[in-house]
Formats: C-alpha cells, structure tokens, sequence
C-alpha cells in the first residue's frame, strides 16, 4: 500500500514538473507596451508550504538605468481570480543590469499567475528619431 501511494505521489510530482516546465515565459508575462529596454529574462517555480513561489529574472538592455513596473496576477485551479488586484511596483536597473525578483503568492489557492510589465519607456511613449513626436 505504502508503495502504491509513494508511486502515485510520484507520477504526480513529474507530471506536475513537466507541465511547469513545458510553459513558456511568454505564456506568464502580459506586457504592457512594448518595454524598449526592459524584459523578463528568466522564470522559475516551485511550490513551499503550498504556496507557489516564483523567481523572475529582468534585464536591461541599455547601458543607462531604465525604471519598470510590474504587478501580479493569481488565479485558482479554475482560472479564476485567486486574490484581490496588486499595486503596480516599481523597479529600478542599472545599465546592463540583471536582476532577480522573489515573488510568493499570497494563498494556498493561488495554483497559477500572469505578471504584468510595463517599462517606463514603451516603444510607443518614444518615437524613433525623425518621427513627428
């Protein structure tokens, strides 16, 4: 019986390995604007104490520092809203910077996310040179 159960716990804990890893990080990230500078780079999850932890990676591009913002979005097993609407928050990166965010949902419901980004300067807020502003 013991090894019924340590197998099934098993089988679950790799599907549940694959299907984390077979998302893509353009499935996680709603860009608001399109980020001149700024982008998530990296992704990963895991679970502790029932609650999903994320660690997302952004990177700058330019060589000057450039100011972001970005929020979560929880959702439970049925896709539906999983916790209230997050503030925006702000995120400084110095040129050519890296930087890593630790994120924790705020619930056990919480079994999904999306994160939301915005850089402070958006294609469309700078046009290319020669372009009428």
């Amino acid at each position: 019986m013991l090894i019924r159960f340590c197998t099934l716990v098993a089988i679950l804990f790799l599907g549940c390995s694959h299907l984390a890893m077979s998302q893509t990080i353009a499935s996680k990230v709603e860009y608001v604007g399109t980020s001149q500078y700024l982008s998530i780079t990296g992704l990963k999850t895991r679970e502790v104490n029932g609650l999903l932890n994320l660690i997302v990676e952004i990177a700058n591009s330019d060589t000057s520092d450039q100011e972001g913002y970005y929020r979560m979005e929880w959702f439970d097993a049925d896709g539906f809203p999983a916790w209230g609407e997050e503030a925006w928050k702000p995120i400084l990166l110095h040129g050519s910077q890296r930087q890593k965010l630790q994120v924790i949902a705020p619930t056990i419901k919480a079994l999904d996310f999306k994160i939301v980004f915005s850089g402070d300067r958006n294609w469309a807020n700078n046009p290319s040179p020669g372009q009428n502003q």
